[in-house]
């Protein structure tokens, strides 16, 4: 599955540590593909696993605990999964990004969407 791709996403298993020993799979064999120029959104249930997958797209994985378990995950031919912070800082913000699902994290209200996308 791993060719020329924008995004390439194989088999992707995030888990998150729940105790010292213990950890919860939260996202379970994820894969796809996203070829350049195309537009995708990412629905599912609430508690689907959407957000983390989004997540390791922009390497905060770690701010919730969570960590890439197993499966590939590359974009533009970078490894994504053991690029350096040096790697995400090009990219984070500036050739990867998502709208999160959190009412409070979303569009303001009293800013037009192209100013905010701007920003």
């Amino acid at each position: 599955m791993l060719g020329n791709h924008l995004l390439e996403i194989k088999n992707l298993k995030i888990d998150v540590r729940v105790t010292k020993k213990r950890r919860l799979s939260i996202v379970d064999t994820a894969s796809l593909i996203i070829e350049p120029g195309e537009i995708i959104g990412l629905i599912g249930e609430s508690g689907s696993g959407k957000t983390m997958l989004c997540r390791s797209l922009v390497g905060t994985l770690g701010r919730r605990g969570a960590y890439i378990a197993s499966g590939e995950l590359k974009f533009d031919g970078i490894d994504l999964i053991t690029a350096k912070q040096s790697v995400w800082n090009d990219i984070r913000g500036k050739r990867i990004g998502y709208v999160p699902q959190s009412a409070l994290a979303g569009p303001n209200p009293v800013m037009t969407i192209g100013a905010q996308l701007a920003e």
